[in-house]
């Protein structure tokens, strides 16, 4: 017997059954469309809805667009002038009015978009930005697919499709698309052990995705950990305590060996395997902190920095194109709000359930991994925000795909199994998704920024 994929599954082979009688022709029966073909559409919808964005919104209003693209055209050949050097890449200036202040990134981004600048210009580069999003979006399926069933994997996929900021990102030149989709990667192989076993295999794999996400962005050192914490269920599910070890070991060797010699670049330029001392140096007297901003709200009693903080992550999540545009009603965030708490609810009770129906298998390790991940990007926001005023969602979507299964798989855990209703709230959150996309495309960002 063969399995088609899809939502409509045929059976084909020698097995006797019943004949079945003919479908008219024309029969609502005749329309099938297979898991594939769903994620080409989903695929289709990124791309239009991204380009979309990036026809309506020139270059430059992406978050810091230009000193990115200045990193990478000094790569190319093009570096201004008084450019110092050291170990091949450009040194991290502290001085205020430097504009290439993106040299304090990791280098991997930027090194292959200046090749594809050279071939291309500025257009080529956002085409690569582009192609690190559908590589997202299919990475997101795969992880999900290989645990669970094609509606909730699709669904996930379609909220990471379908979330504006990520198709507004999708097209500028900045490191975290690349960034992201090397996340995915990293999470999708640990999974695949969670399922089948460790292996040197999967350990070899997950070092290279982790490896490549360190020499892409610094705060990708959060997968250390997340490595550490996958071994540990992988060890009690599969009774291989010694080659889970191993395999994290493999992991671990693989991921310095392909970045290590970056933060040790750091910490030979800069004192410390960070450049932390080098970028406050260059960004605390001048940018925006907790201090600053509670300076201008002197006046407003009632205002609190955590709240204000809150508000801004939740706005800035769905939608945020710079000079304080959030351009959606700010009825809605109230909703995204309730959403996200009716998913996390759901994803915790389906857990707990499937954790006291079979214990800890697979599927309740991959949950535990993905609210690791989910808790530790946020950490790593707030964090952040301790020192600098950066409330900005895009830095949570390291791990776009746990956002897309809690919300595909959470809402719909709220409802009774195999009930209509958890049937159809699996399509919940891409509806929302899709329809503040829409309205983004079609109502508030045509002639935003046309020049008058």
């Amino acid at each position: 017997m063969k399995r088609k994929a899809g939502f409509c599954v045929k059976i084909r082979g020698t097995v006797s059954k019943p004949a079945e009688k003919p479908r008219e022709p024309g029969s609502r029966h005749d329309i099938r469309i297979p898991e594939q073909g769903w994620l080409g559409l989903l695929v289709f919808a990124f791309v239009v809805s991204s380009v979309a964005y990036a026809r309506m919104l020139p270059y430059g209003q992406g978050p810091d667009e230009e000193s990115h693209g200045l990193f990478v055209e000094c790569l190319a050949g093009q570096a201004p002038a008084g450019t110092r050097w050291a170990w091949g890449l450009p040194v991290f200036d502290t001085t205020d009015d430097d504009a290439n202040f993106e040299t304090h990134q990791p280098p991997l981004y930027y090194v292959v978009a200046a090749v594809v600048w050279r071939a291309g210009g500025s257009g080529a580069v956002r085409a690569w930005s582009l192609l690190c999003g559908v590589l997202l979006l299919l990475v997101t399926w795969r992880l999900a697919r290989d645990l669970l069933a094609a509606d909730l994997a699709l669904a996930a996929t379609a909220v990471v499709a379908l979330l504006p900021m990520n198709c507004f990102l999708a097209t500028r030149v900045n490191n975290d698309p690349l960034a992201n989709v090397l996340w995915a990667g990293a999470l999708w192989r640990w999974i695949c052990s969670l399922r089948d076993g460790p292996s040197l295999r999967e350990g070899l794999l997950a070092g290279l995705w982790v490896g490549a996400a360190l020499l892409t962005k610094q705060n990708s050192v959060a997968l250390l950990p997340l490595a550490v914490l996958a071994a540990v269920p992988m060890a009690r599910t599969s009774g291989r305590t010694r080659a889970a070890l191993t395999q994290l070991g493999v992991t671990l060797a693989v991921a310095a060996a392909l970045a290590g010699w970056w933060y040790l670049r750091n910490r030979v330029l800069y004192g410390d395997f960070f450049a932390q001392h080098a970028f406050d140096a260059r960004f605390l007297p001048t940018r925006m902190t907790p201090e600053r901003l509670a300076e201008q709200f002197k006046g407003h009693p009632e205002w609190r920095y955590w709240p204000y903080f809150g508000e801004w992550v939740t706005r800035t999540f769905v939608i945020y194109i710079g000079h304080n545009l959030f351009l959606l009603p700010k009825e809605l965030y109230p909703l995204q709000l309730g959403l996200t708490a009716l998913a996390a609810c759901g994803a915790v009770a389906a857990t707990a359930r499937r954790w006291r129906r079979s214990g800890l298998d697979a599927g309740v390790a991959a949950a535990v991994l993905g609210a690791c991940a989910l808790v530790e990007v946020t950490a790593l926001l707030v964090r952040f925000n301790c020192t600098y005023w950066q409330a900005q969602g895009r830095y949570l979507f390291l791990a776009l795909p746990c956002w897309g299964l809690l919300y595909a798989g959470g809402l719909s855990r709220i409802f009774p199994p195999g009930s209509a209703l958890r049937r159809y709230a699996v399509g919940l959150a891409p509806a929302w998704f899709g329809l503040l996309n829409l309205m983004l495309l079609v109502e508030y960002v045509p002639g935003l920024l046309r020049p008058a």
